[in-house]
This record gives C-alpha cells, sequence and structure tokens, in this order.
C-alpha cells in the first residue's frame, strides 16, 4: 500500500535539507508536475457492486462483498477530468476491507456493534425512550449477543448489516442528499477523491443513507472503507473505516403517537427518539468500554440531523470524542418518502475505537501484514474475554528529514497535495509531516515552507544513507 518502496522511486522527494524554508534549488512546481505525469497513467478501481439480500444470515446481512480482486474485474477507464485526483497509493488499498478480515481489531469493533443492536428487537418505545420489552422475549437490548438465529420465543431483529457496498459515488448521493452545501470545503478537490466531477469515492458511509432508506431498510448499519485528503500524522489516515446506523420509527410506535398528516415534523416525537438513540448509544460505550465510564454530550452540527451532538467520553483522564449522532433532518426524511416517520442516526470510526479499546498507538498498524500484530487480537473473540492490548512488537528508531520549496506563484499549494505526494512515494513509511518553517522574501514577495518528516517502519531500521 502507499504507492510500493520509496527508495526505487524517480521523484526525490526525501532530500535532507537545512531547518530552513530557505530553499535551496528545490522548486515544489516540478516535483509536482513529475509527479502528477506519472500518476496519470494509472487507471481507477470503479464500483458495479450488484446488491444482493444475504440468505445466510437472519440479522439481515447484506452480503455483496467484492474484494480488491473481484473490483479488478470492473476496472473501466473512466475519463479524467481537473477533478481526478486519486493516486495509485489510494487504488492499492481500496477494497481491502480490513473490516471484514477475521481477527482484525477493525473486525472486532464492528462485530462488538453489530452484536449489540442485533439484539435489539423490540420496535415500540415508551416515554423514556426505552424499548417496550415483550415478555415473551428472552435477550434485552443492553445484552450483547453473537446469536444471529431467534428462536421462538424471540422478536425477529430489527436491523440489517451492510458490511460492503461500493465506495464509488456521485456527488449527488454524498451532498446533496445529505444537504451539504455547494460551498461546503468537504466537496473541494483538495479533501476529497474524485475519479472525476461525477464519480469520487465515498468521504463518509453517509454517502448511502438516501440510497438505504428509499430501498425500504427501517433499521441498518452500514460499514465500509472511507476516503479523505488529510495530514499525516500517527492517528489520520487517507482511507480509514466508518459506521454509519439508521433506525426508523413510526409514529405509532412512539409510545402509540398518531402520525401528523400535515407533512410537518412531531417535536414530541423527535424528543423520544433523541432519548432512544442516546440510551442505546450510552449503553453501547459502556458496554465496550466498561460500564463506570463517564459519558457527555455535545452539541453539535451536522447538516443531515436537527439536532446534532457528540459524544465524549472520559479516557485516561481526558475527554475524547468517539461519534457522532442526530435525529435525522426532516427534509432528509421528506426526500425518502418517510415524512410521516422520525428516525435517528450516529456514525462512528472503527479505527478511533480499535485505537482507545486496546492501545494501538500508531494507525498505519491497521494495515501491516505482520502476524505478530493480528496473532495479539484472537483472544479477544472468546465470549467474555477482555479486550487485549496492544504489545509492540518492534521498536525501530526514527529517521527525520527536512525538505523546503518555493511555493507557486499561482496560489495554487495546498498541503494536502503536498502530503499526497509523501504518501504515493514513501508509503506507510512516513509516520508524520509538519511544518517546521516559513519564509517571505520581502524583496520579491515569494514564499516558501520548510516540512519536516518523520519516517519509521515497522519491520526495519531506516537510515540516512
Amino acid at each position: 500500500g502507499g504507492g510500493g518502496g520509496w527508495k526505487n522511486r524517480s521523484v526525490p522527494l526525501c532530500v535532507a535539507l537545512r531547518t530552513s524554508a530557505r530553499p535551496p534549488a528545490t522548486v515544489l512546481s516540478t516535483v509536482m508536475a513529475t509527479h502528477q505525469n506519472r500518476r496519470s497513467q494509472s487507471a481507477f478501481f470503479v464500483g458495479g457492486v450488484t446488491r444482493h439480500a444475504s440468505a445466510h444470515n437472519t440479522v439481515g446481512s447484506w452480503d455483496n462483498h467484492r474484494g480488491l480482486s473481484s473490483w479488478s474485474q470492473d476496472i473501466q477507464q473512466k475519463p479524467q477530468d481537473d477533478y481526478t485526483n486519486i493516486p495509485p497509493g489510494i487504488l492499492a488499498k481500496l477494497g481491502t476491507n480490513l473490516h471484514l478480515q477475521p481477527n482484525h481489531p477493525l473486525n472486532l469493533c464492528k462485530h462488538s456493534i453489530q452484536n449489540y443492536f442485533g439484539s435489539v428487537r423490540e420496535r415500540r418505545i415508551n416515554e423514556n425512550g426505552i424499548e417496550v420489552t415483550n415478555p415473551s422475549t428472552t435477550i434485552s437490548p443492553t445484552t450483547p449477543t453473537t446469536s444471529t438465529t431467534p428462536t421462538t420465543q424471540q422478536q425477529p431483529p430489527l436491523f440489517t448489516f451492510v458490511d460492503d457496498i461500493s465506495p464509488v459515488v456521485t456527488p449527488k448521493q454524498c451532498f446533496d442528499d445529505l444537504l451539504i452545501r455547494e460551498d461546503h470545503v468537504s466537496r473541494l478537490p483538495e479533501n476529497t477523491y474524485y475519479v472525476n466531477r461525477n464519480l469520487l469515492l465515498r468521504p463518509h458511509t453517509s454517502a448511502h443513507q438516501m440510497e438505504l432508506l428509499c430501498s425500504g431498510l427501517r433499521a441498518f448499519l452500514c460499514t465500509g472503507e472511507v476516503f479523505r485528503r488529510d495530514t499525516i500524522d500517527k492517528t489520520h489516515s487517507p482511507v480509514f473505516h466508518q459506521m454509519e446506523a439508521v433506525r426508523v420509527f413510526s409514529a405509532p410506535e412512539l409510545n402509540g403517537r398518531v402520525s401528523r398528516t400535515d407533512g410537518l415534523q412531531d417535536p414530541e416525537a423527535v424528543a423520544l427518539v433523541e432519548k432512544n438513540m442516546k440510551y442505546h448509544l450510552e449503553s453501547l460505550v459502556r458496554s465496550v468500554f466498561g460500564q463506570n465510564l463517564e459519558i457527555r454530550w455535545i452539541d453539535a452540527y451536522f447538516p443531515f440531523t436537527l439536532p446534532s451532538f457528540e459524544m465524549e467520553i472520559m479516557f485516561n483522564g481526558e475527554w475524547l470524542e468517539v461519534l457522532g449522532c442526530g435525529v435525522v433532518h426532516h427534509d432528509l426524511m421528506k426526500q425518502a418518502n418517510l415524512a410521516q416517520d422520525t428516525a435517528w442516526a450516529f456514525g462512528i470510526g472503527l479505527e478511533r475505537m480499535a485505537m482507545l479499546l486496546f492501545n494501538i498507538p500508531d494507525i498505519r498498524l491497521f494495515w501491516t501484514k505482520d502476524k505478530r500484530f493480528l496473532k495479539q487480537f484472537s483472544s479477544s473473540q472468546k465470549p467474555g474475554a477482555q479486550p487485549a492490548k496492544f504489545k509492540p512488537f518492534s521498536k525501530y528508531p526514527i529517521c527525520k528529514k527536512d525538505i523546503a520549496f518555493w511555493l507557486p506563484s499561482d496560489n495554487t499549494f495546498h498541503a494536502h497535495k503536498f502530503f499526497e505526494v509523501i504518501r504515493d512515494v514513501a508509503g506507510d513509511l512516513v509516520e508524520e509531516v509538519t511544518m517546521v518553517d516559513s519564509y517571505k522574501d520581502a524583496a520579491t514577495g515569494r514564499e516558501s515552507q520548510c516540512y519536516r518528516i518523520a519516517y519509521q517502519s515497522m519491520e526495519r531500521s531506516l537510515t540516512n544513507e
């Protein structure tokens, strides 16, 4: 992943320069042009996945898994334009689907969430936002279970699991359907990977929310790879994994309310749905991190939910945000022909959850194929087992290099573009990139920047030679 070995690449990015933004004969435009010429010859992985219902999982898994090898059969030479910006390093990871690999920490986190919501079987909730339990039901909503086959005493499961759906979406799916305004920064090619102006790699699993609602699903968990142009450090990766959840309530399911016929949203229904959402999310994270976990809710803003919240947990003495959620915006519900219903939704990053749960210090570790990493988590799948804590298996030193360059005079430079070049050349050998100096020449007005690139391999020592 990440473009392969950096030593064999033709672009001399990793040259040791003095720690100053006053650059020698290094001009960024030359490096970027060389990189762009090489990249323009690469093909694109494009979706083309046909969804179908799974018959083997009664919880409702939507089994349309087509990994890297299957997707490669669907490669088409899509037209490129001024938005095309997907490098080979991202294409190499497309369809890897770490969340489907047994014993992988992301797979374990995914299953812990699916097991919890797989045990939610009652449709009606009371005035406190809690499910009304049928006396014949043998499973409590707060008791996770690995069983996916209901007995005659159990209600049928509510949630459908969508584990792999094509990551190639349209701007309409990704932005318009979610009420994201035209001038939002997330639409810019500097922040999102575009196949072309009409297709992109989803930056969030919310891109499938409208599609799944319109398919008739009223409760689902959608998990998959998401892609964002971002900074380079131990907690950020251009490819990571998200889980999106939505649950829709009819008016009678909300403590026996009557459906409105005027097309407006019922404030009391919103309050009940909010209570149910917070109840389940608090129960979920406490089932994962411990029953004594301290939780707080922060008011937030998301275009597609109203009201919106972020959940923070007290972890190792500090508050950490773990997920975003809210009541699905009424305009979105109307688009899905669900104006008389009310729904909640949440999204959670599996890497963040796994790093906290298993004490994994570096997000690059999730992509390693080293057996010393994966074998540490096999015991976590045993019933009643405590989460395994990651034990470092390599302590190779960090090797730092500085690079300085003049910025283009046309103001087209964006740090994310520079980070993309680094990722494509050096791959996962780069642990962190930080700007350490900037300089503006008083006489000419030209600007330059100096970045420090920290290399650290998980498998071998790196040297300055």
